[in-house]
């Protein structure tokens, strides 16, 4: 049976929330101390578009951030909210791309084989998020394919300031028991022993 997806929230992150539509912004060329070096034109950047996200950060860390970035009146009054701002704020959202059907079989060798094993579940490095309705709605989360070799961070000021200018929008939350079967399966990629190709 297809999940149902659960509403995207209006407060904090979740993990396992799907995200469509986001623009990372990835500099062209080597980095630089641009606090000492004169600076003559501003840093080139190259926007690179995600059509689907799903967030990894674990939701204890997303929560506590989302607290201390949008305090409600009794948090901010407390007198050791500026400390506690400090240890709950998180730097970066971990996140991995999802890719459809026709994506990732693009992305695999031709006839390798490998693409039974994807769609099944049976390859570490990739898992099949199955596609399913969104609680109270009409709208439908297609069936993705998350590569864990692309996982990536982005600044949580700069994903909380994309949805607040309206580039990157919340679809819906993986329901619970399917993000324990994504995590444990990403954390399983992760901890791998890596040998070197021969």
């Amino acid at each position: 049976m297809p999940p149902i997806y659960l509403p995207a929230p209006h407060s904090a992150f979740r993990q396992g929330e799907l995200l469509a539509n986001f623009f990372e912004h990835r500099a062209v060329g080597p980095a630089r101390d641009l606090t000492t070096e004169p600076v003559i034109d501003p840093p080139p950047f190259q926007p690179y578009q995600h059509p689907w996200l799903i967030v990894l950060t674990p939701d204890c860390d997303l929560d506590q951030d989302y607290k201390v970035r949008v305090p409600d009146e009794a948090e901010a009054l407390r007198p050791d909210f500026e400390q506690r701002r400090g240890r709950r704020l998180i730097e970066h959202v971990m996140l991995c791309p999802g890719f459809l059907q026709s994506e990732i079989r693009g992305r695999l060798a031709p006839g390798s084989g490998i693409w039974d094993g994807v769609r099944n579940n049976q390859n570490v490095r990739y898992h099949r998020v199955e596609g399913g309705v969104i609680a109270s709605t009409e709208d439908r989360v297609p069936e993705l394919f998350v590569d864990f070799s692309r996982v990536f961070t982005i600044p949580a000021s700069g994903l909380y300031g994309a949805l607040e200018s309206a580039t990157v929008r919340r679809v819906a939350v993986t329901p619970p028991v399917y993000v324990h079967a994504l995590i444990q399966r990403f954390f399983a990629f992760q901890s791998r022993i890596g040998l070197p190709d021969e």
